[in-house]
């Protein structure tokens, strides 16, 4: 009984010293803004996430392939954050920070009950609490997936230790659960089934070894309780048959959403093969961590490709060599390769070379090797005398000692690291002083300062992203729209059509075109460009709602309220949809279903002044003389310059009607 309850007080202790170690790291990321990398395309900008819930955005969230990825519980959660935080970046900051700490104590809870080993298993936890690669993971909104995945797929690891133990249909069922939300949150993890076979050898014994195991440096002694050990070992493969069936759906899925590679294959494998050591360095000392790493392409020299191969095969035959002695080594080190495998480079998404945010799952397997060689390399009894442990005892607390040491060194540099994630300028500053020829950081870098007004560092930062790499689509992207907001349409247009070589999937660059040609009065051209980024994209609001105006100034009225009731249909909340609408039926003299119009998209922001203009614009046309009065003094309310308002205003306070 003195032993449970000192076990449980351990427990709990360890519970206490994670989550506070934890939110010592990530609690400042309450005060942090979005970040002017795909935060917008997640959440601030994406018009399904911002109408959660409503019917199309849960059809848009279960099939959608947007940003390259089909993940709807991960866009479920986002929605359900848009709801409770609204745009205040702080909320959305800190239920990453929640699952952060859900997914520590997950992780070392699973251990503990397949090992038995209290501490090794806190160590795992303590390790991937703080460690500096997995800022990334945490302090960006947009990688919700990382965070929500993990916490399945921890979750999954859970429950299948309790199966190992104690097989039941329900535990299994629950393990299938658990791994299919991880797969709709990311589909990352689908090697996950891999690893329940790692388990299944170590520590679960499931295939019949023994649990106490000779190490390299002597006896580790007995490691946990053990599973019951199947006799046909086939039946562990078997019953993971249907595990492998959700793995090979969800890869499936992946593979029809993702964006065809811009590397060739010989430069995609060199790449693979070298960020594997890459991110054993960075594990082994974080620095230089950043938001963006350029991929190499085929720059890479062959020795150094062929070097990583021939280090990666080592080690791997070293681990299978060790199997038996240290079977905590190989578990580790397959863990990390096969979760590592799916973002390794080979399948190319994006133009980065590594990322940190994909070292979140695949450390968990050197977090497990360190905690458990620890105990062999610190064991320095001497065997012919077993009672002398005082040796043993030094050995011990040295390294208890490194332990705390190491802890604390990545403690504080994941404190520095989050840091950088506190707005764009610094995260984008950050990673131009630790990479070299980062268009992305660049071109980002330049977007945020130009909406700042620091347009002169802007457009250095785009032209330096062009010399790097003079077809660099979003450089001119960024540099169009800049060009169009100086009026300098000719010029707009000419970097729009070179974004358009080089990337011409981005409907984005489409419907900026659209506008610039709009402006420049080549009408037919602009609903072209309009409706190619329609064909890329179907729910893109902006574009459809540019399309309906465009068709609306030509007369094409028919065609442009379809255009405005689609988006309403996709965006029932969109405002100016409603107004847009409002303003067609207005010019067709439909009054009437103009009023109506108008008043929906006051409904969704009161503070709409346009929408009290024209709804008094409205009401002088049915003769409703003083209702016109009452939206004309709300406008004015809202916006004392609004001078058009103002002049309606006092000429009908002349009217006699108005007066009496």
């Amino acid at each position: 009984m003195i032993d449970k309850t000192q076990t449980l007080r351990s427990r709990c202790g360890i519970y206490l010293f994670l989550v506070v170690i934890t939110l010592g790291i990530y609690a400042q990321t309450y005060h942090f803004e979005f970040v002017g990398i795909d935060d917008a395309e997640y959440v601030t900008e994406n018009p399904h996430v911002l109408s959660p819930f409503t019917p199309e955005s849960i059809r848009w969230a279960l099939t959608t392939g947007y940003f390259n990825n089909w993940h709807p519980l991960t866009w479920f959660s986002h929605m359900l954050d848009v709801q409770l935080f609204g745009m205040n970046a702080g909320g959305h900051h800190l239920v990453n920070v929640l699952f952060h700490i859900l997914n520590t104590l997950l992780l070392f809870e699973a251990f503990r009950r397949m090992t038995g080993a209290l501490w090794r298993s806190a160590l795992v936890a303590a390790l991937f609490a703080v460690h500096p690669l997995h800022v990334e993971s945490v302090a960006w909104v947009a990688e919700r997936k990382d965070v929500l995945s993990a916490f399945f797929g921890f979750l999954a690891l859970l429950w299948y230790g309790a199966y190992a133990k104690r097989p039941s249909i329900i535990k299994y069922l629950l393990v299938m659960l658990s791994f299919a939300l991880a797969l709709t949150a990311k589909s990352m993890l689908v090697t996950l089934p891999c690893v329940f076979l790692l388990m299944d050898y170590w520590p679960l014994g499931r295939f019949g070894i023994a649990i106490g195991h000779i190490g390299p440096m002597g006896p580790i002694g007995p490691i946990g309780p053990q599973a019951i050990a199947i006799r046909d070992h086939r039946w562990v493969l078997i019953e993971k048959l249907p595990l492998f069936a959700l793995s090979l759906m969800a890869s499936a899925v992946a593979w029809l959403v993702r964006t065809p590679p811009n590397v060739p294959v010989e430069g995609r494998v060199a790449n693979a093969l070298v960020v594997h050591l890459q991110y054993l360095w960075k594990t082994i000392w974080p620095s230089g961590l950043a938001v963006f790493y350029p991929h190499p392409g085929n720059t890479l020299p062959l020795w150094q490709a062929a070097g990583a191969a021939l280090v990666l095969l080592g080690v791997s035959a070293m681990a299978l060599r060790w199997l038996r002695r240290a079977p905590y080594f190989a578990v580790g080190w397959f863990w990390y390769l096969g979760t590592l495998a799916p973002v390794n480079g080979l399948v190319q998404i994006g133009r980065h070379g590594m990322a940190d945010r994909y070292t979140y799952l695949p450390l968990v397997g050197l977090f497990i090797a360190a905690a458990w060689a620890l105990p062999d390399l610190t064991d320095t009894t001497d065997r012919t005398d077993p009672t002398d442990r005082t040796n043993g005892r030094t050995w011990r607390r040295a390294a208890l000692a490194a332990i705390g040491c190491v802890l604390l060194a990545l403690t504080v540099t994941a404190g520095v690291q989050v840091r950088y994630w506190r707005d764009s300028v610094t995260l984008f500053t950050h990673a131009l002083a630790v990479t070299r020829d980062n268009t992305l950081a660049h071109n980002n870098l330049g977007a945020v300062l130009l909406k700042m007004g620091r347009t002169d560092e802007a457009l250095g930062h785009f032209a330096e992203a062009l010399r790097i790499d003079p077809a660099y689509a979003s450089a001119h992207t960024n540099l169009g729209k800049f060009m169009a907001d100086q009026g300098r349409l000719d010029e707009a247009i000419a970097h729009y059509m070179k974004a358009i070589e080089s990337e011409p999937e981005n409907e984005k660059t489409h419907n900026n075109l659209g506008l610039a040609l709009a402006e420049r009065g080549r009408y037919e051209e602009a609903v072209v460009c309009f409706e190619n980024a329609l064909r890329l994209a179907p729910n893109y609001v902006n574009a459809r709602l540019n399309l309906g105006n465009l068709l609306a100034g030509m007369g094409r009225w028919d065609e442009a309220q379809r255009q405005y009731l689609d988006t309403i249909r996709i965006y029932p909340v969109c405002r100016d949809a409603y107004f847009d609408l409002g303003g067609l039926f207005a010019k067709q003299g439909k009054f009437v279903e103009a009023e109506s119009q108008y008043r929906q998209a006051l409904e969704i922001d009161p503070g709409f002044t346009k929408a009290y203009e024209n709804l008094g614009a409205v009401m002088e046309a049915l003769g409703r003389t003083r209702e016109a009065v009452e939206f004309y003094g709300k406008a004015l309310d809202i916006d004392p310059a609004d001078n058009e308002a103002r002049a309606r205003l006092d000429r009908l306070q002349t009217l006699p009607e108005t007066r009496k």
